[in-house]
């Protein structure tokens, strides 16, 4: 019992170090947070859809490769202006699948300039992990703030530390965040992109929402 906990527990640490490494997401304080900024990094852009919302190109860097869904962050340009209005269809109670594992997640709708989100990561032996989530109207653009929590319901992160993903770009039926994006596919379907960090090398992980009907 005791070595399964302490696999739980790896496996837990290593999803989050893969989060913050690849994604450009950062644990920051309240006080730490500063706008969110993209860059040229002098190498070939990545293919941005026709209609996509930029603010500045969005490249590869030499630690990592292109990828056909996610984009990542860079310093030194303001955010694409966004609000709540635009991402919307988040909203709802979704299921799915994603790392070998079954998820569910929920959205409420806006509300005060920010929505509100739960996540539960788990398997037939039990729960790995556990998220709460919110997504803010902030300098102009959108964020997203994630704490994670053991199945035990212990933060990983201090107290007052958060893992932020700031908006790169946003489309109609498309939200991408940095190292994070959302596709709509339909009203009852989204496929979820994050990359993700692994012995191998960095890669693209799907998540697969399907909307979750309460009658």
């Amino acid at each position: 019992m005791i070595h399964q906990r302490l696999i739980g527990i790896f496996v837990c640490v290593c999803v989050l170090s893969s989060l913050t490494a690849c994604t450009g997401a950062q644990t920051v304080t309240p006080s730490e947070q500063k706008p969110a900024v993209i860059v040229p990094t002098g190498q070939k852009p990545a293919v941005i859809p026709p209609g996509m919302k930029k603010s500045a190109v969005f490249a590869p860097t030499e630690q990592e490769p292109a990828f056909d869904k996610t984009f990542r962050l860079e310093d030194g340009m303001s955010p694409v202006a966004a609000t709540l209005d635009e991402v919307h269809w988040l909203v709802g109670n979704w299921v799915g699948d994603a790392f070998g594992s079954k998820f569910e997640e929920v959205w409420n709708a806006p509300s005060a300039g920010s929505m509100v989100g739960l996540f539960k990561l788990y398997d037939t032996k039990g729960v790995k992990f556990y998220e709460i989530l919110t997504l803010v109207e902030a300098g102009g653009s959108l964020e997203m703030r994630v704490k994670h929590f053991s199945e035990e319901f212990v933060a990983w992160e201090e107290k007052s530390d958060f893992i932020s993903f700031p908006l790169v770009a946003i489309e109609k039926d498309a939200i991408h965040f940095s190292g994070l994006s959302f596709y709509k596919i339909d009203q009852n379907r989204i496929d979820g992109y994050i990359r993700m960090r692994r012995k191998t090398g960095v890669s693209e992980e799907k998540l697969e929402y399907v909307r979750r009907r309460l009658d």
